[in-house]
């Protein structure tokens, strides 16, 4: 059995048993399996979808895998249930009344080690103001509107333009 049809499967389970136990019909959810860091799961109940990263496949084993996805169609049917409510609180009582339903202990956390998204390198650029020669560090951001558009950035401290020094270019990982 493929990840998706194991996702699926755990889906119609959780519906099946929501549609029994309230007397409704809940409309399959959207999977998609493009969700990357820490988190193992994300319902949009707006969309009516559920992302899944695809690390717990790998890490978590399959009742991992059933928990998240029953804790995000808990999510989705929240919503549908209580719709009315103006703001309803992401694991508060109406999400752990769902869970519970669903036959879940309502935990908020999984405890697995997933590993972290790629992290993103920023850039800083280094330029010296022409009048007193003080340093400053623009964002690759800055740096941009500097190159691209013709913006003029100011030192603070004399009010004389900045000027970019390309020889001086630190890289900070974030």
């Amino acid at each position: 059995m493929d990840r998706a049809s194991v996702v699926e499967a755990y889906i119609k389970e959780f519906l099946d048993r929501a549609n029994k136990k309230l007397g409704r019909r809940f409309q399959k959810p959207r999977i998609s399996f493009k969700l990357k860091g820490r988190v193992a799961g994300r319902a949009f109940y707006r969309q009516w979808l559920i992302k899944i990263n695809l690390a717990i496949f790998n890490i978590g084993g399959l009742e991992e895998v059933r928990i998240t996805v029953g804790h995000e169609v808990a999510h989705l049917i929240t919503h549908a249930i209580f719709d009315h409510k103006k703001r309803i609180k992401p694991h508060g009582y109406e999400w752990k009344t769902t869970m519970e339903l669903l036959g879940l202990k309502p935990e908020r956390c999984h405890n697995m080690d997933l590993p972290m998204a790629r992290q993103r390198i920023r850039h800083r650029f280094h330029y010296i103001c022409t009048g007193c020669e003080k340093g400053y560090d623009l964002s690759q951001i800055r740096h941009n509107k500097v190159r691209y558009r013709g913006v003029v950035y100011c030192c603070r401290y004399c009010g004389q333009k900045l000027l970019f020094s390309p020889e001086y270019r630190e890289q900070k990982g974030e």
